[in-house]
């Protein structure tokens, strides 16, 4: 400032760096500066002519000399500092908005005659810093120009193995900001929290599943029969031969049930157009409590068994009295049409199984099925010359019960109803729980056999009651006989200890056990096992077409 030896007006300038404009929508510039005026200081060459402030938008930052050359500068004042009269500090807040071209811009001060000293250029524009919460990390938000209605918009981010849902953010002039963003922990990663207010998304360790988004669920041990050698695993593999639906990730592995057994229809020729169809139930469940049965019927010309049962078929409420021997569960079919023969296959299912309302191969519930070929008869009575069966339906009632030297004696019912399968012996005491036991065995013996258990609580006076069973259904009850017991008249083999060594069917001798095998296998030559008999070989299993032979049974396609 030389204005006490030169009689001209001064011309000085003070330029800055190259200043980015960054995501700036309004520029503000704080210069606080001494001066001392030409009032006071009325000597040669000074001017009251103020300080001015420009500035220079180029298209990008130039060299030192473009920045340096006043001509740039002159088109775009923005403030004058200093006052005409008085000395001492002053300060200025400027604001403007960036061109649209410019990525920056160089400020620019002119002295051109008051004495003036710059303290200090502060250049910023207004933001929403940047903060993280939980596992959300909030951007810096630039503010609009003051009291505009225009709005900044910017994406939250999550934190890594996190999905976030409504992230994006508008920030207004006020610095309000709007928005309601969420990030939760991808499966296979829970939620922990680190100082300073934020979080992280952790893997699971092997051994350990997470099987949802969320933030509230830790890693849990892998449920029973399943297992991962990984980490962040979201659903642990089942063990081989173990099975699980999707949909219940936090449930035990379970198998799929195995398949009905002894297949039990009506007589070939139906009079009418209802077919009951019976079976003894699966006597593995795969460990389930949603075990239950659906009936499929092979669809004609399509090759496609086709579910026909609306709900799940349930099986007895009380179910298998021994593993050999259970009542039957039964379905009728309705509404068939006259003079027609089809295969029907009923499949054993539960959670496991996952099946679908059709399959075309049998294979795709291998194990779980038994089939039935069935036949309708006509509607109208039947004509001269067609044989009426004998009539069927459950067994009568056994009316010959005795009790000779501990062992209950009985003979077959008048009238079976058709094939008898087995009876049912219970003992009770008038005041206690009732014991039902099974025996299945020669039917055709003229006098059935049951010794009775060596050792008889001695709590009072013993009851037992016998009925036949046939593919209908069991009959009534037997009059009640007292229970005797001898000791000594017990044999060494019997049918109550793990079935005498029988694979399907015991029956008790005097002395010993002798084993037979349900419809479809035959007894082998160590008179125990039962292997099965292959009907498909004979005469083509009586199919049309194909014959696929299946446990107990076969199939016509």
């Amino acid at each position: 400032c030389d204005y006490r030896q030169s009689t001209q007006p001064q011309n000085n300038w003070v330029f800055t760096q190259f200043i980015n404009y960054l995501e700036a929508t309004e520029v503000f510039v704080n210069v606080t500066y001494q001066y001392i005026s030409c009032v006071n200081n009325a000597r040669r060459g000074c001017s009251t002519l103020h300080t001015t402030m420009y500035v220079y938008e180029p298209e990008d930052s130039r060299s030192n000399n473009e920045r340096t050359d006043p001509a740039n500068y002159k088109s775009n004042p923005l403030a004058v500092l200093g006052i005409d009269d008085g000395e001492g500090r002053g300060e200025n807040l400027t604001m403007f908005k960036p061109s649209s071209n410019a990525n920056g811009f160089y400020l620019g001060i002119q002295d051109t005659g008051t004495c003036g000293s710059i303290e200090r250029v502060t250049v910023y524009y207004r933001i929403i810093p940047s903060r993280t919460d939980g596992l959300i990390y909030y951007p810096e938000i630039p503010l609009p120009p003051v009291n505009s209605s225009d709005k900044i918009t910017r994406s939250a981010v999550c934190a890594p193995h996190s999905t976030g849902s409504g992230l994006e953010l508008t920030a207004d002039s006020r610095g309000v900001v709007e928005g309601n963003p969420s990030c939760l922990c991808d499966p296979g990663y829970q939620f922990e929290s680190l100082a300073g207010g934020g979080a992280e998304c952790t893997a699971c360790r092997p051994g350990q599943y997470k099987p949802s988004l969320s933030n509230d669920r830790s890693c849990l041990a892998c449920p029973p029969n399943s297992a991962t050698a990984d980490p962040a695993t979201a659903v642990c593999s089942c063990d081989v031969t173990f099975f699980r639906p999707p949909s219940e990730p936090d449930e035990p592995c379970t198998r799929p049930p195995s398949s009905p057994r002894l297949a039990i229809t009506s007589p070939p020729i139906i009079i009418g157009l209802d077919i009951k169809v019976c079976w003894l139930p699966s006597k593995d469940r795969g460990g389930r409590d949603d075990f239950h049965y659906n009936i499929y019927r092979l669809a004609a010309g399509s090759g496609r068994f086709l579910k026909i049962n609306a709900e799940d078929i349930l099986p007895n409420a009380v179910d298998l009295i021994l593993e050999d021997l259970s009542l039957p569960v039964c379905y009728t079919l309705t509404g068939l049409e006259e003079q027609t023969s089809f295969t029907v296959v009923v499949v054993a299912s539960n959670g496991a199984a996952n099946d679908s309302d059709s399959f075309t191969d049998v294979s795709d519930v291998e194990n779980r099925f038994i089939a039935f070929y069935v036949a309708t008869g006509s509607s109208e009575p039947p004509t001269s010359g067609l044989i009426i069966p004998d009539p069927v339906g459950p067994p009568g009632q056994i009316t010959e019960v005795d009790n000779i030297n501990g062992v209950a004696v009985w003979k077959p019912p008048e009238f079976t109803g058709g094939d008898l399968i087995g009876y049912v012996i219970r003992l009770y005491y008038y005041d206690r729980e009732t014991l039902v036991v099974a025996v299945q065995g020669n039917i055709t013996d003229p006098d059935i056999k049951w010794w009775f258990p060596e050792r008889m609580p001695e709590e009072g006076p013993l009851y037992c009651q016998v009925r036949a069973i046939n593919k209908f259904g069991p009959g009534e009850w037997s009059e009640e006989v007292p229970v005797v017991v001898n000791e000594s008249c017990e044999p060494n083999e019997r049918c109550e200890v793990d079935n005498g060594g029988c694979q399907h069917i015991c029956v008790n001798t005097a002395t010993s056990v002798q084993c037979s095998c349900i419809a479809g296998y035959e007894l082998g030559s160590d008179g125990k096992c039962c292997k099965d008999i292959d009907e498909c070989a004979t005469n083509n299993g009586g199919c049309q077409q194909r014959c696929t032979n299946i446990p107990g049974s076969r199939v016509c396609s």
